[in-house]
């Protein structure tokens, strides 16, 4: 996708990132374009993306102590 040209430089400069991506669509993913309700076929995509961020969170809360 096309981020993932940005991820090796960020790797190299030590910031901290998720690799899962995840694209949901405003007219499938969205009640009235503004309640997130995702289908199942996103549902373990974005599952992998917040495991990522949640693990991160907890990685890095020593260094905000």
């Amino acid at each position: 996708m096309a981020l993932r040209p940005v991820h090796e430089p960020a790797d190299n400069l030590q910031v901290a990132t998720v690799r899962q991506q995840v694209a949901p669509s405003m007219f499938t993913e969205f009640e009235n374009f503004s309640v997130f309700k995702p289908g199942e076929h996103i549902t373990p995509t974005l599952d992998t993306l917040l495991d990522q961020t949640v693990a991160w969170a907890g990685a890095l809360e020593p260094l905000h102590a």
